[in-house]
């Protein structure tokens, strides 16, 4: 099984992947590694919370929703970068700028998670328990797929699910930088029917 990545460095540079895989040679700890490290536990964090944040919902008050969700992301983020602190200082990065960095793309998941609870409830006057069950769209980040025919696996950036479709998208940075630079294709998006 090939990771996406794998395939990527392979097509970089042949050689960079046959030293990491084939004779196993370590990458030593990086500012980049160290960030993306972050990134993937925060998102993985923000996955686990939502089910629990969502299904405690037991009114209609949007600013108490957006609040719940800040304050759940804000702690989130402070528990990871305490638990990551040694590999941080490792790389000789400041924990404070990390978040300073980190937090306004965070916020921003918090406000578009918050707001699509919100729409719903106003829509459909549900709470708890069934608001999370009938929650759409919703959405799943860092989400790992693969496939053995293909024999390759990688991972999804974010899926959002709805009732009529499932779009696996790229980073929103991502396309933001490929737009930036004329790379952006109508493939920015992977819309999937079922």
């Amino acid at each position: 099984m090939f990771s996406v990545t794998d395939v990527s460095t392979y097509l970089f540079c042949p050689r960079k992947l046959y030293l990491y895989r084939v004779l196993e040679f370590e990458e030593p700890p990086s500012e980049l590694l160290v960030l993306g490290k972050i990134n993937h536990l925060m998102f993985d964090q923000i996955n686990k919370m939502d089910k629990d944040i969502v299904s405690s919902i037991q009114e209609f008050d949007p600013a108490k929703i957006r609040e719940q969700y800040r304050k759940s992301y804000f702690k989130a983020l402070k528990d990871i970068l305490n638990l990551q602190k040694d590999v941080i200082n490792g790389v000789n990065l400041k924990t404070i700028n990390i978040f300073h960095d980190s937090w306004p793309r965070f916020l921003e998941e918090s406000e578009l998670r918050a707001d699509n609870v919100v729409s719903f409830i106003k829509n459909n006057n549900i709470f708890g328990k069934e608001l999370w069950e009938k929650l759409t769209p919703k959405y799943l980040t860092e989400v790992k797929l693969q496939s053995e025919k293909l024999m390759l696996r990688g991972i999804v950036d974010r899926i959002e699910i709805n009732e009529e479709m499932l779009f696996l998208m790229k980073s929103r940075q991502e396309i933001l930088q490929k737009k930036e630079y004329g790379l952006a294709t109508k493939y920015s998006s992977l819309h999937i029917c079922y």
